[in-house]
């Protein structure tokens, strides 16, 4: 018996061998992740729609994720597509924390792709140019109901490294 509690307690104490504690303001404390250790979570494919210029409209499939300020880089791998002719199924970005995420149309990249916190990573974009009453509000949201018809509701694992 206490051999096993004695087992127990030392597989619990390299359990948490990895994590330090660093004092917040509150007094807290927060975990810092150990250098070479990983977290992933998982993210819906969402849209965001917006204008480009006077005349033109947009709209870009992206995943949006928290930034995570102790992550060193992070890894996006984008699954789930209804269909693989998006060419998106189990394509992975990776990039370095403080860059830009790989993508060729980033929506904030003034910001890095970060907006409130988030990392806005999109995949793909869709555009009209023309007349406002052609190419609108109404016509990017009808770019969304294309790709959510299409692509169903793809998912993206989202692997932050430390």
């Amino acid at each position: 018996m206490k051999k096993t509690i004695f087992s127990y307690l030392l597989l619990l104490a390299i359990f948490f061998i990895g994590c330090k504690k660093d004092s917040d303001s509150s007094g807290g404390g927060t975990t810092t992740p150990a250098p070479g250790s990983t977290r992933s979570i998982t993210a819906d494919l969402t849209y965001h729609t917006g204008q480009l210029a006077s005349t033109s409209w947009a709209a870009w499939p992206m995943v949006n994720f928290p930034v995570d300020n102790n992550a060193k880089s992070y890894k996006v791998r984008l699954y789930g597509f209804k269909t693989t002719l998006s060419g998106l199924e189990g394509k992975i970005y990776t990039w370095q924390a403080g860059q830009l995420p790989p993508t060729s149309y980033n929506i904030f990249p003034d910001t890095k792709g970060i907006k409130d916190g988030n990392y806005y990573m999109s995949v793909d974009r869709t555009w009209c140019s023309g007349a406002p009453s052609a190419c609108n509000e109404s016509a990017a949201l009808e770019f969304v109901a294309t790709y959510k018809l299409n692509w169903g509701s793809p998912k993206a694992e989202v692997t932050y490294q430390y």
